[in-house]
């Protein structure tokens, strides 16, 4: 009882000291007026993809962006062509009070879709420290802008620190106001030094040292537990660094053999036999259920998709083993029917975070990382025997657990991967423009214990 006692006690004492330490200062964006070439782009067009790329980085909560209107002022001062000219980028940097400068440019692509050229400038060095040509099919000029700023967010995660702890419990120095909620998963690494022949730092390495669980938050700060130790001989400590998202980053691993193999199934979370109705669709034509199966169709859309996502409490699903069947309908015109299978999804439709495995009436699949909306392949398109074409009936099943995922059409394994950055989220279907397809026995279980 007095172990207890005093182990609350010390923890009430890191929440509330925590008010008087130094926050982490999250980075400071300059986003600078986006560019276009008045010929080939209308300033409607600018603006919408401008404001889109503005806002996008502004509600991701990550980062401090540099008001617009103290930009404006600085752009006046400053002759607009030579804003991507790398020779003037050093006296540019100096007057801007921002860690990066994000620098962009409209433009049409060969094929008649909006490209953005996107360069970030580090102010520090003055040096272009990322840049990359943004193309994506036929969307507007303002889905790009999302997509620039998925880019973005994508290339620079949201750090803080650990500023206290007791015994396996952390305060950390970012909370609510950057969207931290209890239940997050945080990744913490450590900087390593190598030092050169005389001493000297010559080199920073980051390792990993394990993750925390976030147990409370406030606006500023958040409590968090220890969930698991990347190498058991070293403990979390104070000034270590974390993140929501990997840090350091690990590629994803793409694989040809199943990595959960001996995993079995546990209990069942849920038998959507179609009876009960759970899902409700967003621009569906007609019912959502049709003949005893959920029906899919996107045939009256002119774009985007029609989606489904279970309600509550299917809504934080984590490990378990998803299956069901689908069957491909007749599409409209010259479109393929299509199904997407998104799960571990985080964030409404416009704005998907998740995992997605897309399948279509050709034999095709994909499987993709999506943030902010935005699409980063893991495995890219490509043809598979294991699904039967046209209208035929196919199975799939798909084992989740921690960062593994192994994906099964018809019972014979597809492709799997590793990969870190969503760890829960919800589930749903979804279906292209002009596409239809159908689902039955939907059948959700947990990962067996034994």
């Amino acid at each position: 009882m007095k172990r207890t006692i005093l182990s609350v006690l010390a923890l009430s004492f890191i929440w509330i000291s925590s008010w008087g330490i130094a926050m982490a200062t999250p980075l400071t964006l300059a986003v600078w007026p986006m560019t276009y070439n008045p010929k080939i782009s209308s300033e409607q067009e600018l603006l919408a993809a401008e404001n889109n790329l503005y806002e996008n980085l502004v509600l991701s909560g990550k980062y401090n962006i540099l008001d617009r209107s103290k930009l404006k002022a600085i752009v006046a001062e400053q002759l607009v062509q030579s804003v991507n000219e790398a020779d003037n980028l050093a006296d540019i940097c100096k007057t801007i009070n921002a860690n990066k400068i994000v620098f962009s440019r409209l433009s049409r692509s060969t094929s008649g879709g909006f490209t953005i050229n996107l360069k970030i400038v580090d102010v520090a060095s003055g040096r272009v420290e990322y840049s990359k040509e943004i193309t994506a099919g036929n969307y507007s000029a303002a889905t790009l802008g999302k997509f620039a700023a998925a880019e973005i967010i994508m290339k620079y995660p949201l750090l803080g620190q650990v500023v206290d702890k007791s015994g396996n419990y952390y305060t950390i120095d970012i909370g609510t106001d950057q969207g931290i909620k209890e239940g997050d998963r945080i990744f913490v690494s450590r900087k390593n030094p190598i030092p050169g022949d005389n001493g000297d730092p010559l080199f920073e390495k980051q390792i990993r040292i394990g993750t925390i669980k976030i147990t409370s938050a406030n606006e500023k700060t958040a409590l968090a537990e220890l969930s698991s130790l990347e190498t058991a001989a070293i403990g979390v400590a104070t000034g270590d660094d974390i993140s929501p998202e990997p840090i350091p980053f690990k590629k994803p691993i793409i694989l040809t053999v199943p990595s959960l193999g001996t995993v079995k199934a546990g209990k069942l979370i849920l038998n959507d036999n179609i009876q009960q109705k759970y899902l409700t669709g967003s621009n569906n034509n007609g019912p959502a259920y049709h003949d005893g199966k959920l029906d899919l169709d996107a045939r009256e859309i002119k774009a985007g998709h029609v989606y489904f996502f279970y309600p509550t409490p299917y809504n934080q699903l984590a490990d378990y083993i998803l299956e069901g069947e689908f069957s491909f309908q007749q599409p409209l015109n010259e479109y393929h029917s299509t199904l997407t299978i998104s799960f571990r999804s985080n964030g409404n439709y416009e704005k998907q975070n998740a995992y997605e495995l897309f399948i279509n009436n050709n034999g095709r699949y994909s499987v993709d990382l999506a943030l902010n909306g935005q699409i980063f392949p893991l495995v890219p398109t490509q043809n598979s025997y294991n699904l039967l074409r046209g209208n035929g009936p196919n199975k799939f099943k798909l084992v989740i657990v921690g960062s593994h995922v192994d994906i099964y059409i018809n019972d014979k394994f597809l492709t799997g991967f590793i990969d870190e950055r969503y760890d829960k989220g919800s589930l749903g279907f979804m279906t292209f423009k002009g596409s239809h397809t159908q689902i039955k026995n939907v059948e959700i279980r947990e990962i067996s214990a034994n």
